[in-house]
């Protein structure tokens, strides 16, 4: 479980009971899942499977509220894509407790052809609406988050195009600088597209902006979209605007400029993305929002 502040009651683990992430071929018996994915292909579809069992009257002690009425939803997030945070994730998979169904199994199908580099797996238990009962404490707004958690599984040889993200102190480490105050700083080389992405991008994040940090480690879903959103934006507008010109069918696997090609086939679809340059040209707000929504989490 994520353990975050939250201002009203929220799920304890010993009422909660994981069963565990399952994962491999479609079709086929499914394992526990592992750091790594061995001899995968991208012709392999995968199956994703998790299952919950609430304790519902401890449940309902914890949160304070009355167990016939309670409601609580549970919905499986996937993610794929280059870096630390995925380009895009998407809810694949919707159930919901209940007093007479403690008890839900969580599974997503995943088109092979659609995977890159790593896959994320996110469970968020949150209230549904009709709760009585309630404390001053207890969650009130359907939707309340109760319970979370989560796993990353690397595609073999999906590694490479990880990025670290580090928590600074913006006034300790750039004292001179001139972004002292912003929430977030990326430092990369943009003169060598070809480089590794994990040894040539780096993200770090504001830890005197206390809540924005908070929110970011969270997993506040807009506060990532921005960031990642605003990442992408850097990275695919620079590289568009330089003199040498941006092929996206030129870079290896694992290269800044593989990664920045699959934002922008994300962002626009394969065909635009070959002539990405002229949208930024031609409204460069809109691009900016083109970018912030291919980051966003699916409905």
């Amino acid at each position: 479980m994520r353990r975050t502040a939250f201002p009203f009651l929220v799920l304890p683990d010993e009422a909660v009971t994981f069963e565990g992430w399952y994962l491999g071929d479609k079709g086929m018996p499914l394992e526990p899942a592992r750091e790594l994915l061995e001899d995968w292909d991208y012709a392999r579809d995968l199956t994703l499977r998790a299952s919950i069992r609430l304790d519902w009257q401890a449940a309902a002690n914890a949160l304070e509220v009355d167990a016939d009425s309670l409601v609580i939803a549970a919905a499986l997030h996937v993610g794929t894509g280059q870096g630390r945070l995925p380009r895009r994730t998407a809810i694949l998979a919707k159930e919901s407790f209940s007093k007479s169904q403690t008890h839900v199994v969580l599974a997503a199908e995943l088109d092979g052809s659609q995977l890159s580099s790593r896959i994320t797996g996110h469970i968020h238990l949150s209230l549904g609406a009709g709760v009585e009962g309630a404390s001053a404490l207890s969650p009130s707004l359907p939707g309340s988050r109760l319970w979370s958690t989560d796993f990353d599984v690397l595609i073999e040889d999906g590694g490479s195009s990880r990025f670290p993200i580090s928590s600074l102190s913006f006034k300790d480490a750039f004292p001179n600088s001139t972004h002292l105050f912003s929430p977030w700083y990326l430092e990369w080389r943009p003169g060598d597209l070809h480089s590794d992405f994990s040894s040539s991008v780096s993200l770090y994040v504001n830890e005197d902006e206390e809540e924005f940090h908070k929110r970011f480690h969270a997993g506040d879903r807009l506060t990532v979209q921005s960031v990642i959103g605003g990442v992408a934006f850097e990275l695919c507008s620079v590289a568009l605007m330089s003199e040498d010109g941006f092929d996206i069918d030129t870079f290896e696997e694992g290269s800044v400029g593989a990664v920045i090609s699959h934002w922008l086939v994300q962002a626009f679809g394969q065909t635009v993305a070959r002539s990405a340059k002229g949208e930024l040209e031609k409204d460069p707000g809109a691009f900016f929002a083109s970018m912030l929504s291919a980051m966003s989490e699916e409905p």
